[in-house]
């Protein structure tokens, strides 16, 4: 029967790929590394509409009654 050679041969594909994904084998995608270690400082120092007004922060926070 051609459907138990094909499940066979796609079985054992995925088997293969499995043990060469657990014993690390060499990848074909280069290794992904963050841009470095430097921490960067940022600051937020207030708010701006199109408008041409700004606001100071930390802005005011409003709940509205139950």
């Amino acid at each position: 029967m051609r459907i138990d050679l094909y499940t066979k041969t796609v079985l054992t594909v995925i088997a293969v790929c499995l043990v060469w994904i657990a014993l690390g084998g060499p990848s074909v995608l280069t290794a992904v590394q963050a841009q470095g270690t430097a921490v960067q400082n940022v600051r937020i120092v207030g708010w701006g509409s199109s408008g041409g007004s700004s606001r100071e922060l930390p802005l005011p926070v409003i709940t509205k009654p139950d």
